[in-house]
């Protein structure tokens, strides 16, 4: 099979601890052993007709460069380490041969990720007519989906016809959070991070119930709602309410859950990561989760301020080894049973500043809101209500990942309309 070389000399090494967030998603492949290929990320980038192999190499070669964590190995010790010199072979598939082919997606997408092995892989797939595919495969410990995603454009860019001139520089790597992660501060915000989630344990804050349903087969599912309306609401929402959107996002999920599961508070875990901003498309970011308990008890307004101030503490919170606190409360690394953690995962990538999301011309109608699902993982965490909220100009797109021994397709998109009524209510009313 053809294939091409790319070879990379930077001349950077560097080495330090897995982040917190490394070791989270490290735990989830010692669990799923050989299904830890199902948490790769994967893209594809449909190439114009006619572009010279040299320049899908140049492009490979250039984002490998410009991002380290796509030159990370990271060791069985929970040790990450840059290298600065890598070699890569990239495959090709002769147009019209599906063997070849088929053996190009097995290798890359159902493949794990050795320690001994970049993080990154890639494929080309020619065509008979001249255009041909980039094929990517990532491990989740080096890249996020946003960065997968970012990657993509990246390399859509650089294989495209026209001279975008130079890209943006990438900020950050998950090697520069490591510092704070063991110094004497982050060890004592661990603790102290640990003894409250203790006492809220204690106190009877649950985590999602329990599945009880049947479910389907595969038993995960994923929904999404795009919807016009939350997006012409969201920005009326933030300003009566005096908060971003993605603290009225968790203000409303919450609310929506304390309703829907009957508690009066909900344990959740936010997204955080080291961008600084939402034009900061670095690669270099592993999702940091954030632990929240939001009292949904009172008015749209004392909602959004107990989920302000989850915001803030989960913000400062997220730097811990969320391990450490597992060990702390069931004395093993990796327990049998994770329901006594939250499993309410809410995402959105944005909201730090309604600025970035204008509103939109209240003239003419609003497009109905669509609900659609497909089915998803069959190996995931049990009782799992994920939220991944993106904002575009026209929509707000709101993707769930579900188990649906826990609530069936019809509650998750029930969950889904009642989120938008309480943000349109919110718009709304005066508080």
């Amino acid at each position: 099979m053809e294939s091409l070389y790319v070879r990379v000399r930077h001349g950077v090494d560097r080495e330090a601890p897995m982040t917190w967030g490394q070791l989270t998603q490290q735990a989830i492949y010692d669990l799923t052993a050989e299904e830890s290929y199902r948490q790769t990320q994967k893209r594809s980038v449909e190439l114009p007709p006619g572009v010279p192999p040299q320049r899908i190499a140049t492009a490979v070669q250039s984002v490998l460069e410009r991002h380290e964590s796509l030159r990370t190995l990271f060791s069985a010790d929970r040790r990450q380490r840059v290298q600065p010199h890598v070699e890569l072979s990239v495959p090709i598939a002769a147009a019209g041969s599906d063997d070849e082919a088929h053996r190009i997606h097995t290798d890359l997408y159902q493949r794990s990720f050795d320690f001994d092995a970049l993080p990154v892989r890639f494929g080309v797939l020619n065509r008979a007519d001249g255009s041909a595919t980039l094929l990517i495969a990532a491990s989740h410990l080096a890249i996020d989906a946003f960065a997968g995603d970012s990657l993509a454009d990246e390399l859509r860019r650089l294989c495209g016809p026209d001279d975008l001139g130079v890209l943006p520089d990438p900020v950050g790597h998950p090697v520069d959070r490591t510092r704070f992660e063991g110094s004497p501060a982050g060890r004592a915000l661990s603790r102290r991070n640990i003894g409250r989630w203790q006492r809220l344990h204690e106190d009877g804050v649950a985590s999602t119930p329990a599945p009880t349903l049947p479910g389907l087969t595969p038993r995960f599912h994923t929904g999404t709602l795009v919807s016009p309306t939350l997006r012409r609401a969201m920005p009326a929402a933030s300003s009566r309410l005096g908060a971003s959107s993605a603290v009225v996002l968790l203000a409303a999920v919450s609310s929506v859950l304390g309703d829907l599961f009957g508690v009066p508070r909900v344990a959740a875990r936010i997204a955080y990561s080291n961008r600084t901003d939402p034009l900061d498309l670095g690669i270099e970011t592993l999702m940091q989760w954030g632990l929240t308990i939001v009292d949904v008890r009172g008015t749209a307004q004392d909602v959004v301020r107990s989920a302000f101030r989850e915001t803030l503490r989960a913000s400062a919170a997220a730097r811990y080894d969320i391990y450490e606190l597992f060990e702390t409360l069931s004395g093993e690394r990796c327990p049998p049973d994770h329901r006594f953690m939250p499993q309410i995962f809410l995402n959105y990538f944005d909201g730090a500043n309604t600025a970035t999301m204008p509103p939109e011309d209240d003239d003419g109608p609003v497009p109905e809101s669509t609900f659609s699902s497909v089915p998803s993982h069959e190996h995931d965490s049990d009782s799992l209500y994920f939220l991944f909220a993106s904002p575009s100009r026209k929509a707000i797109t709101l993707h769930y990942m579900i188990d649906t021994r826990m609530l069936s397709l019809a509650d998750v998109e029930a969950s889904a309309r009642a989120l938008e009524e309480w943000v349109v209510t919110a718009a709304r009313s005066d508080h």
